[in-house]
């Protein structure tokens, strides 16, 4: 090592002259161990429930201040330790979607026997045969100033091999997010007026989760809604065939002044 004065110390110098020195506390965050090397358990602050992947790929909920770890949704293998900042789910209801509180538009929605990733059911949005487009925009929500939002869905194939999701914006200039997804092999395509992000991942049993983010501040939009349409592939408006659609479940919609999903 170079001391910049002339004086040079050899490797032999350090281990022959230090004391070894071991961390007091070791964890390995790709066990799903939170118990230290030396038996200390890590410990978390969370107040509420929450969420997580399991080995095999399914969902669960662990107690509040369980230490958490993210996995390989389709795989189970485990990436690392899951931090993440606090937030909230405006949605009243998103574990049902046939409440009034989702407007049906041209379509039903109802609870399927296709299994989410948690092993409860999922809803089926399923079309009708009018000229137009079929789903189910989310109420609206006001935004903080500059904020972004984030919106999350699990979504699976089933006589629709695609789904069509949107940010909208309304006040000021308005303006979307959107996107079509291909729920066989979760490619997609954007577009839209507001620049967002999109990502989605394969789960278990040929669902994907799809989370987009997209921020008010660039359309000087007072609120915004999520939505969750049927799609050819090609467009979103187009004349229906009874029945068909697609598998939702877990709608989320956060509001923050970052990017959370």
């Amino acid at each position: 090592m170079d001391t910049g004065v002339g004086i040079h110390l050899a490797a032999a110098d350090f281990s022959s002259n230090f004391v070894d020195w071991l961390p007091g506390f070791i964890y390995d965050f790709t066990t799903g161990s939170a118990i230290s090397n030396s038996g200390t358990p890590l410990l978390c602050g969370r107040t509420t429930t929450a969420r997580q992947v399991g080995p095999s790929g399914a969902e669960y909920s662990v107690a509040a201040g369980t230490v958490r770890f993210a996995r390989n949704r389709s795989t189970g293998v485990i990436l690392g330790l899951l931090a993440e900042p606090a937030a909230t789910n405006q949605f009243t209801y998103n574990s049902d979607l046939t409440q009034s509180y989702w407007t049906k538009h041209n379509c039903t929605v109802s609870l399927s026997s296709t299994l989410g990733t948690d092993g409860v059911g999922m809803y089926k949005i399923a079309e009708d045969n009018t000229n137009t487009y079929h789903g189910i925009p989310s109420p609206t929500y006001s935004l903080n100033a500059n904020g972004y939002v984030s919106c999350r869905v699990y979504a699976k194939a089933a006589e629709r091999s695609y789904i069509y999701t949107e940010i909208g914006f309304f006040g000021g200039s308005g303006g979307a997010f959107n996107a079509t997804i291909n729920l066989t092999n979760g490619t997609y395509v954007t577009g839209g007026t507001v620049t967002g992000r999109i990502n989605v991942v394969a789960c278990i049993n040929g669902i994907y989760l799809i989370e987009m983010t997209a921020s008010g501040a660039s359309v000087s939009a007072t609120t915004a809604r999520f939505s969750m349409l049927t799609s050819n592939g090609t467009t979103n408006t187009y004349t229906g065939t009874t029945g068909s659609g697609v598998y939702v479940q877990y709608p989320q919609y956060e509001i923050s002044p970052r990017s959370t999903s």
